[in-house]
C-alpha cells in the first residue's frame, strides 16, 4: 500500500496535476486517483492546491506549510491547524481551472 499511494502522491498529484509534467489518458488518472486515495491525503484538488500555493508563495503566510514556522508546523502542524487569512485571501486568487475542468479530479473531489 505505501509503494501504491506513493505512485498516486508522486506521479500523479504532484507530477500529472501539480506540474503537469506529462500528459496522461483517461484509464490512466483514474487509476492515479485511486492509488492517491490510497494515500488519505484529502481530495487532489485541495493537494494541487497547497502545493502551487507552496510554490508561489513559499515561506510566506500564504504559503500552507511556512518553514518560518517552525520543523513540526511544517512537517505535520499545518494539517491540524486552521488556514492562516493569508493562505485562504491568495488562495481564492489561484487559477485552478485545469483541475477543475478534470472529470476525474472533479469525481475525486
Amino acid at each position: 500500500m505505501y509503494f501504491i499511494s506513493n505512485i498516486g502522491a508522486n506521479a500523479g498529484a504532484h507530477r500529472l496535476w501539480s506540474h503537469k509534467s506529462y500528459k496522461a489518458k483517461l484509464p490512466l488518472r483514474i487509476l492515479l486517483l485511486i492509488c492517491f486515495n490510497a494515500s488519505g491525503q484529502n481530495s487532489i484538488y485541495n493537494w494541487v492546491k497547497n502545493h502551487r500555493m507552496h510554490h508561489k508563495y513559499c515561506d510566506t503566510n500564504a504559503d500552507p506549510h511556512n518553514t518560518q514556522r517552525g520543523f513540526f508546523y511544517t512537517h505535520v502542524g499545518w494539517v491540524m491547524m486552521t488556514e492562516h487569512p493569508e493562505f485562504i485571501k491568495k488562495s481564492k486568487q489561484l487559477n485552478l481551472s485545469d483541475i477543475s475542468s478534470d472529470p476525474v479530479v472533479v469525481f475525486g473531489h
